[in-house]
C-alpha cells in the first residue's frame, strides 16, 4: 500500500541518516602539540544480561577482553584543556590520535538511560595518553539499569478474571491492567521493563495488586515490599522476576481467595549467579508523590461516546468516503484526575494491523497499551501523537479523543468489511481505551470502526 511504503521509507531514511552521523567523529575540537594514540576495545557480555567491567592499560599486542564486541556503542572522551571527542565504536577500528594528557572515557549503549524498553550498558574510566605512544584500553561495559519482568502463573490466570497490578521502585511506576473477555481469554506475559535506579538509592520495590476472582467476582488485594537480603540498593545489573501466583486455599474449594507474589533475583555483580527467591513484606499501598487535590472519592472514571455500542460505520467512495460522522468523540473522564489513559489499536485488515504492530515493537497492541499522557515524550510515536491531540495531563479530569482524526489514515489501507484477504479475524478497526485515575480506579471500553466497500 502507498501509506505503508511512505511510512517505511521515512523510517529507513531516518535510520540511514542516523547511521551516517554515528559513523562520524563528533565534537572534535582539534588540537596542536604533542600527541599519542588510543587503541580501544569495548565489549558487552549480554549472555548473562549483566556485565562486569574492567579497564586498563596492557603491554600485549592485542587487547583481550571477554565479551561480545560492542559495535555501535558511543564513546565519549574528555581530555586536557576541555578537549572532547565522540565517536561510534567498531571492533578493529584504527587507533585514534589524541593530545597528550589525562582522559576520562564513557562508553555506552547508543540510546538513553530513560529508555525503559531495553538494557543500557555503560562504563566510565580513566587513561593517559603519552607522546608518540599507543595506549591500549579495554572496557567491559556493565548493565546500568535493572530489569523487572512480570509473569502470570497459569493458576493465577485461572483463578482471577481481572486485575490491576502496579510495580513501583523509587520514582518509577508501571501499571499492568487486564480483564478477560471470556473464560478462554489468556493474557501474555508483559515485556520486561528496565529502570535506571542508580541515582536514587532504591533499597526496595513495591508490588500492589487488586484482582477480582473468576468465581463470584470477589475483590482480592495484596501489597508487598521486596528488599535484598543485605538491604543493599538496586544499582543496576539486577534481573527481577515477579510471578503472580494463586494463593492457598483455592477460592473454588474453600471460599477464600488469596494472592502469592513470587519474586526471584539474579544479580551477578553481587555474586548472585543463580536466581534466588526474596521474601516480600506486607505493606500499605504506596502513595503517589503528590496527592491529588481532594479527589472525588465516590466518582469512578467513565468513558462515554455515542458509538460505543454501535461502532462507527461508513463507506469508501472513490478517493474519499461517505456516511462518516464529521466527529467521533470519545469522552474520557476521571473526577479524581488522570493517572494514565491507555490506548491499544488493532487493525481490521492486514495492512493497517501490520503497520500498527510495527510501531515500537508492537507497543500499541501489548498490555496495557500506550499512555496518551506521556506519548509526547516518545519521538518514535510522534506520528500518532498528533492524531491523539490535544494531549491531556495528570492535572486534567476530562479528555476528548476524536477518532475521526484517524479516518483518512485508515482509509489508505482499504475496507475492513468484505476483505477476502483479511486474516486478522476482525471486521473493524478496534480502539481499546483504558483510563486509570489517581485513586487507581480504572474503566475500559472498546470502540470499533467499520469501513465498508463502495456500493
Amino acid at each position: 500500500m502507498r501509506y505503508t511504503s511512505l511510512l517505511c521509507g521515512a523510517m529507513l531514511c531516518a535510520g540511514l541518516a542516523s547511521c551516517e552521523m554515528k559513523e562520524e567523529i563528533l565534537g572534535d575540537k582539534g588540537f596542536s602539540g604533542d600527541s599519542g594514540y588510543l587503541n580501544m576495545g569495548v565489549v558487552v557480555d549480554e549472555a548473562v544480561n549483566a556485565i562486569s567491567t574492567k579497564a586498563g592499560e596492557t603491554d600485549d599486542e592485542e587487547i583481550v577482553v571477554e565479551g561480545t564486541p560492542a559495535n555501535g556503542f558511543i564513546v565519549e572522551l574528555t581530555g586536557p584543556d576541555n578537549y572532547t571527542k565522540t565517536f561510534t565504536y567498531q571492533s578493529g577500528m584504527e587507533p585514534v590520535e589524541l593530545p597528550v594528557g589525562d582522559f576520562t572515557v564513557y562508553a555506552h549503549t547508543d540510546g538513553s538511560l530513560d529508555d525503559t524498553t531495553a538494557p543500557f550498558y555503560g562504563k566510565r574510566d580513566n587513561f593517559t595518553i603519552k607522546k608518540d605512544a599507543e595506549t591500549k584500553v579495554g572496557i567491559q561495559c556493565e548493565m546500568m539499569n535493572t530489569m523487572f519482568q512480570l509473569k502470570y502463573d497459569a493458576g493465577f490466570i485461572a483463578m482471577y478474571r481481572k486485575w490491576e497490578i502496579t510495580v513501583t521502585a523509587g520514582k518509577h511506576s508501571k501499571p499492568y491492567l487486564f480483564e478477560k473477555k471470556d473464560l478462554n481469554d489468556t493474557p501474555q506475559n508483559p515485556d520486561p521493563i528496565y529502570w535506571y535506579l542508580g541515582d536514587e538509592e532504591v533499597k526496595n520495590f513495591i508490588v500492589e495488586v487488586q484482582a477480582w476472582t473468576q468465581d463470584g467476582n470477589i475483590p482480592v488485594p495484596a501489597t508487598q515490599s521486596f528488599s535484598k537480603e543485605d538491604q543493599a540498593a538496586y544499582t543496576g545489573g539486577e534481573a527481577v522476576n515477579i510471578t503472580m501466583m494463586p494463593g492457598s486455599p483455592d477460592v473454588s474449594t474453600e471460599g477464600t481467595a488469596t494472592i502469592d507474589i513470587n519474586v526471584t533475583l539474579f544479580s551477578p555483580y553481587e555474586d548472585i549467579n543463580e536466581s534466588i527467591e526474596i521474601d516480600g513484606t506486607p505493606t500499605e499501598p504506596s502513595e503517589p508523590d503528590q496527592e491529588p487535590d481532594e479527589p472525588a472519592t465516590g466518582d469512578a472514571p467513565t468513558i462515554i461516546s455515542d458509538y460505543l455500542e454501535s461502532g462507527i460505520s461508513y463507506q469508501l467512495a472513490g478517493q474519499g468516503m461517505t456516511g462518516n460522522p464529521e466527529h467521533a468523540v470519545v469522552t474520557v473522564s476521571a473526577p479524581a484526575k488522570f493517572k494514565a489513559i491507555y490506548v491499544k489499536i488493532f487493525g481490521g485488515n492486514n495492512d493497517f494491523d501490520d503497520v500498527i504492530a510495527s510501531m515500537k515493537q508492537g507497543v500499541f497492541q501489548k498490555d496495557p497499551g500506550v499512555d496518551v499522557i506521556t506519548i509526547g515524550n516518545d519521538s518514535d510515536l510522534s506520528m500518532l501523537s498528533t492524531l491523539l491531540a490535544p494531549i491531556p495531563t495528570t492535572d486534567d479530569t476530562e479528555y476528548n479523543l476524536d477518532l475521526a482524526n484517524f479516518f483518512v489514515m485508515m482509509n489508505m489501507f482499504g475496507v475492513t468489511v468484505g476483505d477476502k484477504e483479511d486474516t486478522t479475524g476482525r471486521d473493524a478497526h478496534e480502539f481499546v481505551i483504558t483510563v486509570v485515575d489517581q485513586n487507581n480506579v480504572s474503566e475500559s471500553a472498546t470502540l470499533k470502526v467499520f469501513i465498508n466497500p463502495a456500493e
